[in-house]
């Protein structure tokens, strides 16, 4: 054959290998379930999605991203999830030219990795005598099982206790006892917790903590409070919740006693703001106590009756497999048992989240995910963005995974149109990554802009995932949280830490339920916090728990500084709509308080013992408070350098941060100097009035309070159907743009819950309820339901 007759037709095999979708100005791949690995990747010979991203990979690595872009195209289906994908630097569009990997318009495309339990109708009832003897009488009969042979299925059981196995579309839960609610332990120990390093019952109080100084034990790791090497917590009963129990005290002691990592005692029985989890040592069925592993970070007991008292669940017990839709798992005979929630038929697909992660953008820059589905993910964290620029992740839903849903680093890559739900962690957005313990925030010419990072119009709940609270953590700088719905968690949703960051449009509520202390947003003990604006947010229904701490909105705790609340909007946001306990440098103006307990409120008793502990800590080298939490001063230093707020680039992005800082005194940078309330609304609160408690003459000097307004409900154009726009303008206030606080319809989210619907639903539900006395009657509300019913 002529040479040119061979590089002629070399060509055209080329461009018949592409399927003529290769041109000099886009690429485009399609992808299908059952596409095949050598495909030519058109959309009548789609290939596999790993092939798809290899070839994609190779043709950015040979040419760069062609011009208009390079496109991967999934057709509809399922794909089974295997292990996590990575997208390395050759991954790099323009802003012309962009990598996309999407689902193919109007079809569905969803990345699965749970693995099914193989032929699901040989789930047999228990026969077997000794598995009976540790089932619950009331369930051995309703209970059936089947022993695993799937090396992946096993490892997962095996190593994890807290997953979400599956029925269909039905979640299972682990095994737990009580049912409904918790119980409690009594708060006077049988035997107390073995001491190093738990804290001497008369040293209760003021925050120390377990495994600190004074009583960090020599040898072990900072935090360090016992194992099941070697334990040592406190020996227990329960004081509530005994009657509840489905198996006996001989069953518990014997299973516990077979294998004690099995179970994993859940619950706030530490402190009301702190979810804890440790497995329990052993069970004493003559005594009916229970064997802590570890000593509580408070000592036990500091939950007193008056504190609400120690509750907790225990998940993982067989003898608690007591209830459809529970399981259990056991790894000496490979034997899963379940409840099942319906009859069980060679159909029936009975499944667990296996995979580890699914796509990792790496140094990344101008790539979108565009339309993808992803659930069942075991571990790790299922879309990680880790560094790059300009990468976007939209209308994805991310769910029913024990994993973190995304994690943001680098700069102005973001999160838009997504739903994250049913997950252990839901989203870290951290920019330009750093160790708040030990290691400088890096103020370069690049992060001094902010990094940038966003997440906007996103819908974050958690709807069968009872168990495990919102998560969601902004650090860094310059971080953007914008038009976001989150709702239904047991506990706190947000902790923010950092600089720079804009938070703005969100709608938080039904927020903190089983939680006490702290508020829907948390930010504490940073001297440093400077240039963080809550602005125009939406908190309503946040109820106390009864018998515990109170609630806020937005809690600035423990000396947190710098803070800028604007226009913010509070309906029976529990005991607080924005509480600072202490901290300099904080503006609240115009926020409107509606119904609540108190509306924005500091106290400024705080710095008289934290001055105090400074100066130790400043003459003593040894002082038991270095290094600890009270240690408010030495983390500022660490986290920006000594004496960094005197100097550029701090000093022009944050003078109030120097101007406080600068005053190292008494009534300086520790106490709330430089604060300013003004201009904020209030009506149908039991304080209608801006607090400061325990304010000295000299503190008064240096804080600006004025014009608190006192309005009726016709202040607003129509209080009872929940549109608190304001009516006419308010002298000296900001409107707020109530309208568009929340999700909104865009290109990137089609749908979205009503909400009117589900506000109202919600308000007509605590109607009456003041949502702030501590002995209301406990009354929860399931929001996710009520958003379901009314999308």
């Amino acid at each position: 054959m002529p040479r040119f007759n061979f590089l002629l037709s070399l060509f055209v095999g080329c461009l018949l290998f592409f399927g003529g979708v290769f041109r000099s100005d886009a690429l485009e791949i399609f992808v299908a379930q059952d596409g095949q690995r050598d495909a030519p990747g058109t959309i009548d010979k789609p290939i596999t999605f790993l092939g798809a991203i290899d070839r994609a990979s190779l043709v950015l690595k040979e040419s760069g991203v062609p011009d208009g872009g390079l496109t991967i195209s999934l057709r509809g289906g399922i794909y089974p999830l295997t292990e996590p994908v990575i997208l390395g630097r050759e991954f790099k569009g323009t802003l012309g030219s962009l990598i996309r990997l999407q689902a193919y318009s109007g079809e569905s495309v969803v990345f699965d990795g749970r693995v099914d339990v193989q032929s699901p109708d040989r789930f047999s009832p228990v026969t077997d005598a000794n598995e009976r003897a540790f089932l619950a009488a009331s369930a051995v009969d309703d209970v059936r099982v089947v022993t695993v042979r799937d090396p992946a299925l096993i490892g997962a059981l095996s190593n994890k206790v807290m997953l979400q196995l599956s029925q269909g579309d039905v979640g299972y839960a682990p095994a737990v006892f009580p049912n409904d609610g918790y119980a409690k332990l009594d708060t006077v120990p049988v035997r107390e917790e073995v001491s190093p390093p738990a804290i001497p019952r008369d040293a209760l109080a003021r925050g120390v903590r377990a495994g600190h100084k004074p009583y960090l034990e020599s040898g072990k790791p900072k935090g360090w409070l016992g194992s099941l090497s070697e334990p040592r917590g406190a020996h227990a009963r329960i004081s509530e919740g005994a009657d509840q129990m489905s198996g006996t005290w001989e069953q518990w002691a014997a299973e516990i006693d077979r294998d004690n990592t099995r179970n994993e005692m859940v619950g706030f029985y530490e402190a009301v703001w702190k979810l804890s989890k440790m497995p329990v040592y052993a069970a004493d069925a003559n005594a009916s106590t229970l064997h802590l592993t570890r000593a509580f970070s408070y000592g036990f007991g500091w939950l007193n009756k008056n504190r609400g008292g120690q509750p907790f669940r225990i998940y993982g017990l067989l003898a608690e497999l007591d209830q459809p839709g529970e399981w259990y798992f056991d790894p000496k005979t490979k034997r899963l048992f379940i409840y099942p929630v319906e009859a069980i038929t060679a159909d029936s697909k009975i499944g667990l989240p296996v995979a580890s992660g699914f796509l990792d953008l790496k140094e990344t820059e101008h790539v979108q995910v565009v339309g993808l589905d992803v659930r069942n993910v075991g571990s790790g964290t299922i879309i990680r963005i880790d560094g790059g620029n300009d990468n976007l992740i939209a209308n994805c839903s991310v769910s029913q995974s024990n994993a973190t849903g995304i994690r943001i680093r680098g700069r102005r890559n973001g999160v838009r149109g997504c739903d994250f739900f049913d997950l252990d962690s839901h989203i870290i957005l951290c920019g330009r990554e750093f160790d708040h313990a030990n290691n400088y925030r890096n103020m370069d010419s690049t992060i001094h802009a902010g990094s940038g990072n966003f997440v906007e119009n996103c819908h974050i709940y958690q709807k069968d995932f009872r168990h495990a609270k919102i998560n969601i953590s902004l650090s860094g700088m310059g971080q953007v949280f914008r038009n976001n719905l989150i709702h239904n968690s047991i506990g706190q949703a947000m902790t923010v830490r950092g600089n720079g960051h804009l938070i703005e449009l969100n709608e938080l509520f039904n927020i903190g339920f089983e939680e006490g202390d702290g508020g829907a947003i948390y930010a504490g003990a940073d001297l440093t916090g400077y240039g963080v604006v809550y602005r125009h947010n939406f908190f309503h229904h946040l109820i106390r728990t009864p018998g515990k701490h109170g609630r806020a909105g937005i809690h600035l705790d423990d000396l947190q500084a710098g803070a800028t609340c604007i226009g913010n909007v509070f309906f029976k946001s529990c005991t607080g709509g924005i509480v600072s306990n202490g901290g300099a440098g904080n503006t609240v103006v115009g926020n409107v308080f509606l119904e609540g307990d108190r509306g924005a409120f500091n106290r400024g008793n705080w710095g008289e013992r934290v001055y105090q502990q400074y100066l130790d800590i400043e003459s003593n080298p040894d002082s038991k408070h270095a290094g600890n939490k009270e240690d408010y001063v030495g983390r500022a230093v660490r986290l920006v350098g000594e004496e960094a707020w005197g100097r550029s680039p701090w000093l022009e992005k944050y003078p109030l941060f120097n101007r406080v800082m600068s005053e190292a005194g008494r009534y300086g940078r520790l106490w709330p100097i430089y604060c300013t309330y003004k201009n904020n609304i209030y009506h149908g609160n039991r304080h209608n009035r801006t607090e400061l408690a325990a304010y000295s003459d000299e503190l008064r000097s240096k804080t600006v309070m004025e014009n608190d307004v006192l309005v009726s409900q016709d202040a607003f154009v129509d209080y009872d159907n929940f549109d608190l726009t304001f009516a006419q303008e308010i002298a000296g206030v900001e409107p707020i743009p109530f309208d568009r606080i929340g999700l909104y319809l865009d290109e990137y989210r089609s749908e979205m819950p009503l909400k009117q619907h589900y506000r109202m639903a919600i308000k007509t539900f605590y109607e009456g309820d003041d949502s702030y006395s501590k002995n209301r009657p406990e009354k929860p509300f399931d929001s996710a339901a009520a958003i379901g019913d009314g999308s």
